[in-house]
């Protein structure tokens, strides 16, 4: 189910403002832009612990979870009895790791909201069970393919490559993940930049205005007004009034002028998209061999999906359509591109059957009977960063050794799968169930790696080095629900030298 949370729609803005000591949700009328707090995820995607509010000489620094908690908490109190007794699902982010979900989780339980991490959903994810729940409705043929998800809203990108494997099952999976915090409010400011040096040039001195912030917030949300407004139309008029700005100025502004402002951001876009295209390549097509990657092609997509409000902007269409001219669009009609995520969350059947491109639970080693545990990797973890990609290297992996552990030179111990909420996995190896698997200590380093294709080496203290593959990372929501299957392989993985350039199709 999907409860409105708005009378004019369906859902609540994420705006604030600080209103003496306290904090006005969901309201920005009538409040100077410098007391706005604009799109707070994007506070969790950059780690910020404070956010500044006010005049930048007068301001002051509240907590980002005070801003998030304040917006669950309106969303409670509109909610009503409708999030009562059941489960509440969130998005977030594909890129997010596991500290990032936790603090969201956190905050969402501070206020009350029954969530976990199993309710915790990638949000590209729940846009294509979105988009699979409608085509069904249509009759058409059944969807697979690859898929791009670009989800622009104000404060974030987040583009993620999805393969959709069966639309029987719903099956859908991460191939991979990116984002970045150049979005819709850059552009935002950029219109506003633009639009004050036309009014500076039509001889207004902000300086000598009465209320020359106030002017400023007014141009700050004409700026949006003419961003949306130019979205279905080719011409904006902006009228500015005589009482605020001294004079009565008119201001014809084009489409074509938001583009010009866009462009640094879409190009900027446009290299996330190559990458996690790359990323998404390295762990499919290329996962058996460790040498060079060939170019992004348009045989690389099936599908594009454009999500968020900032990627109606006729200019992201044109821009994607230029760059992949073979490839499909998702229709309008298919999949809401403002209410994708939402419907997507409220999805059962396909939530059921989610695959991520890294492991979303964690790798722990223990030993004496349990008492002593070591974190070889925590869910979510990204398995590379992006300056190792830059770097050439195309056997991409997280690799933790046992260094500074602290283990024992002697003895056995066993490596066991846990999920978040501190459940232990179910574990198949070569069909055979198990709980953990053995590991002997010696005087070798130990050493954990798993590979962008799912592969996992893992090297004891005797020096003796296991092998294993797994197609898919499942998300596993407790122990009935699913199980990690492991393949054992007796060729080792290899880490390749670096002999590739990732770029526009340059190799070294």
């Amino acid at each position: 189910m999907v409860v409105p949370l708005s009378p004019g729609t369906p859902w609540l803005s994420s705006v604030a403002a600080l209103k003496g000591n306290d904090l006005v949700v969901g309201d920005e009328d009538g409040f100077p832009a410098e007391q706005l707090v604009r799109s707070v995820k994007r506070a969790i995607t950059e780690r910020w612990q404070t956010i500044p509010v006010g005049p930048p000489d007068s301001g002051v620094e509240v907590e980002v979870d005070e801003v998030i908690a304040a917006i669950f908490t309106e969303i409670r109190k509109r909610a009503g009895n409708s999030l009562n007794g059941g489960e509440i699902r969130l998005g977030c982010p594909a890129m997010w790791d596991g500290a990032q979900r936790k603090r969201l989780i956190r905050i969402a339980k501070s206020v009350g909201l029954s969530v976990t991490d199993a309710t915790l959903i990638d949000e590209p994810v729940a846009a294509g069970l979105a988009w699979i729940a409608d085509h069904q409705l249509t009759g058409d043929d059944p969807i697979s393919g690859r898929v791009l998800v670009f989800d622009m809203g104000g404060g974030t990108l987040d583009v993620a490559v999805l393969d959709i494997a069966s639309e029987s099952v719903k099956e859908v999976s991460v191939l991979s993940s990116r984002g970045n915090p150049l979005a819709g409010d850059q552009l935002d400011e950029a219109i506003t930049a633009d639009l004050i040096g036309e009014i500076e040039g039509a001889g207004v001195d902000f300086a000598a205005l009465r209320q020359p912030a106030q002017a400023r917030a007014l141009i700050a949300r004409m700026a949006r007004e003419t961003k949306i407004a130019l979205s279905t139309q080719e011409l904006h008029t902006l009228v500015l009034p005589m009482l605020v700005f001294g004079r009565y100025v008119e201001i014809d502004y084009t489409r074509q002028r938001v583009e010009t402002a866009f462009h640094p951001l879409m190009v900027q876009a446009e290299k996330l998209v190559e990458e996690a295209l790359v990323e998404a390549q390295l762990k499919e097509r290329f996962r058996d061999v460790p040498g060079f990657l060939p170019r992004v092609t348009t045989n690389d997509l099936d599908y594009i999906m454009l999500v968020g409000g900032m990627s109606q902007i006729p200019y992201v269409r044109q821009r994607l359509a230029a760059r992949f001219p073979e490839v499909a669009f998702v229709r309008r009609e298919q999949a809401d591109p403002v209410e994708a995520v939402a419907k997507g969350l409220t999805d059962n059947t396909g939530y059921e059957h989610i695959n991520l491109h890294r492991p979303a639970f964690d790798f722990v080693l223990e030993w004496d009977g349990g008492s002593q545990r070591r974190l070889l990797y925590e869910a979510y973890t990204p398995l590379y960063r992006e300056w190792q990609a830059a770097s050439g290297r195309a056997r991409l992996n997280y690799e933790r050794r046992g260094r500074g552990m602290r283990l024992p030179r002697q003895g056995r111990g066993h490596l066991r799968v846990v999920s978040p909420s501190g459940k232990p996995v179910r574990l198949a190896v070569d069909g055979a169930a198990i709980d953990k698997l053995p590991v002997r200590f010696g005087l070798h380093e130990l050493v954990f790696k798993i590979y962008c294709d799912g592969q996992l080496l893992l090297t004891d203290g005797t020096g003796k080095q296991t092998a294993m593959r797994v197609d898919r990372w499942p998300i596993i929501k407790n122990r009935d629900d699913a199980s990690l299957e492991l393949k054992k392989l007796k060729r080792k993985p290899m880490d390749a030298p670096p002999i590739w350039f990732v770029g526009n199709g340059a190799q070294a």
